[in-house]
C-alpha cells in the first residue's frame, strides 16, 4: 500500500497514502485476513495500534510496537479496557455484533468507527444473513457514533482468502468446472488491498462521518467470465459442464438436511443473482480507485507462484 500504481478504467496512477499516522487506532479482529493487514498498514505509517483478538488467541506474526489485547464481543464489557486511550476503531468482525456493544462504544466516543459489513445485504434472495446484517446497519445508523459503515463484495486477493483461492486450487486441478445455469450473474469482487486502502481513508477523513459506502472491484464481470479470466491468469484451459441451477439448488438442499453441508442452496442461488454496486459514492468522497479483476487476480497468482517457489527453496533443517 501507500504509493503505488493502482489501476482503474485501463488508466494508472499513483495513490498516495491516505494517512501518514493516527493516534489511538484499535482494530478488532486484528488475526483475520484484512484486520492483520490493516495492523501491518497502521503500524508501517506509524500509526499507535491496539490490536484485538478473542481471549486465549495468540498474536499472529507481525510488526514491532503493537498493543495486543483480548475483547470477547459477546461481551460487551471486555471492550471497555480495549477502548482506553483510542481515538478510532476498525471493526472487522461480524458486523452482526455490533449493536450489542453500542452502549460500550457510545461510552468511549471514539471519533470515528468504521464497520465493515457486507455488499450481500442488496441480495433478493431470502437470506437470514442479509437480514441480520441489515438489522445491524440499521442500529449503527440510529446510534450516536461517528461510524462509516463499508460494504464490500466478494473479497479477494491473497492466500487467506476464502473465494478465489478455493477457485485456483480448482482449476490447478481439473480442466473441467460445474457451471450452475449459464453463468451469466455478474460479479464485482474487490482486491483485498483496495478494501483495507478504502478503511484508512474512512477512518481519517471527515467527509466519511456517519456514511455508508459500497465498494467493489473497477468493474462488474459474469460468473463464466470470472472463471475464465481465472483461468487464463493461470495460464490454463477450462471447460465448462452446465447444471440446471434448479437440479443444484434441491440436490444441495437434499444434502444439508443429512448433514452434508460442503456447500449451501443459497450459495448456488446467489450465483445467479448479479452483486454489482456502485462505487461512485466511495471514489467521489475518498479518491478511492479499485483495480479491475484481470489484473487483481494476475497480481494473486504472481504472489501464489512466489509462494510456493519459495516453500520449495527454502533450506530444510536435516538433523545429521
Amino acid at each position: 500500500m501507500g504509493k503505488r500504481l493502482i489501476g482503474r478504467g485501463g488508466e494508472f496512477r499513483l495513490t498516495p497514502p491516505a494517512l501518514e499516522s493516527m493516534p489511538g487506532v484499535l482494530v478488532l479482529g486484528a488475526n483475520g485476513n484484512v484486520g492483520s493487514l490493516l495492523v501491518e498498514e497502521l503500524t508501517r505509517r506509524g500509526s499507535l495500534v491496539t490490536a484485538a483478538l478473542r481471549p486465549r488467541r495468540a498474536p499472529p506474526p507481525g510488526p514491532s510496537g503493537v498493543r495486543w489485547v483480548e475483547a470477547e464481543l459477546s461481551r460487551p464489557d471486555s471492550l471497555r479496557s480495549a477502548l482506553v486511550g483510542i481515538d478510532r476503531v476498525i471493526w472487522t468482525p461480524s458486523v452482526g455484533l455490533v449493536p450489542g456493544c453500542l452502549a460500550v462504544l457510545e461510552e468511549a466516543n471514539p471519533a470515528r468507527v468504521v464497520v465493515i459489513s457486507s455488499a450481500s445485504v442488496h441480495t433478493q434472495l431470502p437470506s437470514g444473513g442479509a437480514r441480520k446484517k441489515r438489522a445491524a446497519e440499521a442500529a449503527i445508523r440510529g446510534s450516536k457514533l461517528h461510524y462509516t459503515i463499508l460494504r464490500p463484495t466478494m473479497i479477494f486477493g491473497n492466500a487467506r482468502d476464502r473465494n478465489l483461492t478455493r477457485l485456483l486450487d480448482y482449476l490447478d486441478r481439473f480442466p473441467i468446472f460445474p457451471l450452475f445455469g449459464d453463468g451469466s450473474g455478474l460479479m464485482q469482487p474487490v482486491f483485498i488491498d483496495d478494501l483495507v486502502e478504502a478503511i484508512l481513508r474512512a477512518v481519517a477523513r471527515p467527509i466519511a462521518d456517519r456514511q455508508t459506502y459500497d465498494i467493489g472491484g473497477a468493474a462488474a464481470l459474469s460468473y463464466r467470465a470470472l472463471v475464465e479470466t481465472t483461468a487464463e491468469a493461470l495460464g490454463r484451459r477450462v471447460w465448462f459442464a452446465r447444471i440446471p441451477v434448479a437440479l443444484a439448488a434441491g440436490s444441495l438442499r437434499l444434502a444439508n438436511r443429512i448433514g452434508m453441508r460442503f456447500l449451501s442452496e443459497e450459495q448456488v442461488l446467489r450465483l445467479t443473482e448479479d452483486k454489482v454496486v456502485d462505487n461512485g459514492r466511495i471514489v467521489a468522497d475518498l479518491g478511492c480507485a479499485p483495480r479491475g479483476f484481470a489484473q487483481g487476480i494476475a497480481e494473486q497468482v504472481s504472489a501464489r507462484r512466489a509462494m510456493r517457489i519459495r516453500a520449495v527453496t527454502a533450506p530444510v533443517n536435516r538433523r545429521t
